[in-house]
């Protein structure tokens, strides 16, 4: 909603559910704004500009604030949104009750016949209708071989001519044993997406994160689903082993899937996969091997999720983020790999708490997608990446909820910025470091063009 529409609201006295509406597409200005100046009154009206206090936001811009009939109204640059966007325990449960009355009407599980040309996954967990859908290949027609490898290239791009046939001779044998329910290339792409579900049950999408931080959290519900699948692998080597079949013939299970070859390698040098030393690597090798060889296909997908989240939280963790809670959901997630029903029935193990594994340095987000997100956050938000980041270092509170919660003071007049912030070192040299790197944040945005 502009300023004149919200004008033209207030003075006609319009649905209030336009605001609500257009909430969703407010904007924060990249540089400081200056105070709006007071327009001559309306007969018998009074301007929306008489009751606008400007209040500076930790010196990383100026936002406008509005009480009218009892409500708070804020303007980021040019755009206004009522106070109770910024209502975490509202949206949040929302939220929850829409996603569980999502998961009680979910779609049933299916499997879908596709030609083995027009195959690009082997299955997938549907978000929206809470299901998921196996693939089944159909051989009939094996003329279209030529858009097979076509696709595949696309999915490998830089594979040299002799290791894409490999890998094309590699993923034609695993498409054939995925039509039967007891092969390992079923179980393992089945406990993936169930591994999605499960993910999705514990709440990971909720509202509560900054959209760079939902595509990061993607990253990882990914890397954990393909845990997943070396679990499902361990476990069957395992059963095997139990059926007496020697520590090389077990082996083989990994064969047709040379994405965890580092672990097939570990287990014929003597690694115990119970032991810490095996979670570990199950865990760290499965990032590590995502990162070189799989991100580079879900770039796009990570950048989809991260564009649907937009607006999923409240402003204020649209703009400033919530670390604590990002590292929170991504250790439930590995807290729970292979717990659902599935996994048990097929006697695939819960490797138990996993999250005490992950490498402290996350897996960043590539150039492409951080620029893609940054762009749709700014087409919804009208703020660039760079100036909510200087809104981040301003707020200098040392516990994320302390952040939230002081910018929804500031924004709401409570308190004052002088009043809220704090610093995160006593050190002054460190104060001024920071207040240096803002003010050349917010001189750069200044020049900065839509």
């Amino acid at each position: 909603m502009s300023k004149e529409d919200f004008k033209k609201w207030m003075n006609g006295k319009r649905d209030k559910a336009a605001v609500m509406l257009a909430a969703t597409a407010m904007a924060l200005n990249a540089a400081a704004q200056s105070p709006q100046k007071t327009q001559p009154k309306e007969k018998n009206r009074q301007p929306v500009e008489n009751a606008e206090k400007t209040i500076n936001l930790f010196g990383a811009a100026t936002i406008g604030r509005i009480e009218e009939d009892g409500k708070t109204y804020v303007r980021f640059g040019e755009e206004y949104a009522d106070m109770s966007e910024f209502d975490r325990k509202r949206i949040k449960k929302d939220f929850k009750e829409e996603t569980e009355e999502a998961f009680a009407n979910a779609e049933p599980d299916r499997t879908d016949t596709i030609p083995a040309a027009e195959v690009t996954r082997f299955g997938a967990y549907d978000y929206d209708e809470k299901n998921i859908v196996m693939t089944y290949v159909d051989f009939e027609n094996r003329s279209d071989l030529a858009e097979l490898v076509r696709r595949g290239k696309e999915l490998y791009p830089g594979m040299s001519e002799q290791e894409f046939s490999a890998r094309l001779n590699d993923r034609l044998d695993f498409m054939k044993e995925l039509n039967d329910p007891s092969s390992p290339a079923y179980l393992t792409s089945r406990a993936h997406e169930e591994q999605h579900r499960t993910n999705d049950k514990l709440g990971i999408y909720a509202p509560g994160l900054s959209p760079e931080q939902y595509a990061v959290l993607n990253q990882y519900d990914e890397c954990a689903a393909s845990v997943a699948e070396l679990n499902t692998y361990t476990s069957l080597y395992k059963k095997r082993l139990k059926e007496g079949k020697s520590s090389a013939e077990a082996l083989k299970i990994f064969n047709k899937d040379k994405s965890f070859s580092f672990y097939k390698q570990a287990l014929a040098a003597g690694l115990d996969p119970d032991s810490s030393e095996g979670k570990k690597l199950m865990v760290e090798g499965t990032l590590e091997m995502w990162k070189n060889n799989r991100r580079d296909a879900y770039q796009q997908q990570t950048v989809n999720f991260a564009r649907d989240m937009v607006g999923r939280s409240d402003m204020a963790t649209t703009i400033i983020g919530d670390e604590a809670e990002l590292n929170k959901r991504i250790g439930k997630i590995f807290d729970n790999i292979c717990d659902n029903d599935y996994c048990k029935e097929q006697g695939v193990e819960n490797p138990g708490n996993l999250s005490r594994y992950l490498p402290a340095e996350k897996i960043e987000l590539t150039p492409q997608v951080q620029r893609e997100v940054g762009r749709a956050t700014e087409e919804r938000t009208g703020m660039t990446p760079e100036v909510r980041n200087s809104v981040r270092q301003a707020l200098n509170a040392q516990k994320d909820k302390d952040k939230i919660r002081d910018l929804i003071r500031v924004a709401s007049g409570r308190k004052s910025p002088q009043q809220v912030g704090r610093p995160i070192s006593t050190e002054k040299e460190k104060r001024a470091a920071d207040n240096a790197a803002v003010r050349q944040v917010l001189k750069d945005a200044r020049h900065h063009t839509r």
